[in-house]
């Protein structure tokens, strides 16, 4: 591999050697989603732990590796369900959004990457705390996503969902109006054509039915079967 060969040549002390074992990480995580090799997830997340070593505190490419580091654990998790790899995956999340504050362009980013780790431990352990604290740094991700900008679709996607997802553990009518207008605003910015509208129509239409189940209106009912 030519990544390997690369990182051999990148010993110790070389300056572009946490470069290479995010490239290699990333790599190996790449051929784990497309393979299902658990030794190429778990010699990812060795990598992508040396490269965090060598991005000590105040290094430019920190925020970086704490948020490939995160994603690759939150992958193990999802494939072997343990608690402590989603715990890690969140406390670097939190430091790379400390790394990343207001003004800084890929903010957004991490509020959004953070939100949905959180959301993802409240379906794994139903702590009402995660979920509220996704729904914030969701509303953050959209106010620093004005229209026109192009993380906007996906900011107006994983609060709704989450906003949904509190309407269905709680109930709340007002989580379940706000979470219809902002999948109705982001389905208008994946016109026909857009490789996302699928999903964005699926995402209208279910909480449009979930509304009939609770009002019993038809015209949400014909509209989620139009949709």
């Amino acid at each position: 591999m030519l990544h390997k060969e690369a990182l051999t040549l990148r010993q110790v002390g070389h300056p572009d050697r946490p470069s290479s074992l995010n490239n290699l990480a990333t790599t190996l995580h790449a051929r784990f989603q497309r393979r299902g090799s658990d030794k190429d997830l778990d010699e990812a997340i060795v990598l992508g732990r040396e490269a965090l070593t060598l991005c000590p505190v105040g290094h430019l490419d920190r925020p970086g590796s704490l948020n490939n580091l995160a994603n690759i654990l939150h992958e193990r998790f999802r494939h072997r369900g343990s608690d402590k790899d989603l715990d890690e995956a969140i406390v670097l999340h939190r430091e790379g959004l400390i790394l990343r504050p207001v003004g800084h362009p890929d903010r957004p980013k991490s509020l959004n990457n953070l939100a949905a780790m959180l959301h993802r431990r409240f379906e794994h352990r139903g702590s009402n705390k995660d979920l509220d604290e996704a729904i914030v740094l969701g509303r953050e991700a959209l106010t620093l996503c004005p229209v026109g900008h192009l993380d906007r679709p996906e900011s107006l996607n994983n609060l709704a969902n989450t906003l949904h997802e509190r309407f269905r553990h709680r109930g709340g009518d007002k989580d379940l109006d706000e979470a219809i207008v902002l999948h109705r605003e982001g389905l208008i910015l994946r016109p026909v054509g857009h490789p996302n509208r699928p999903k964005s129509l699926n995402n209208l239409a279910n909480t449009l039915h979930a509304r009939f189940q609770r009002r019993g209106s038809d015209k949400d009912l014909d509209e989620a079967c139009y949709d």
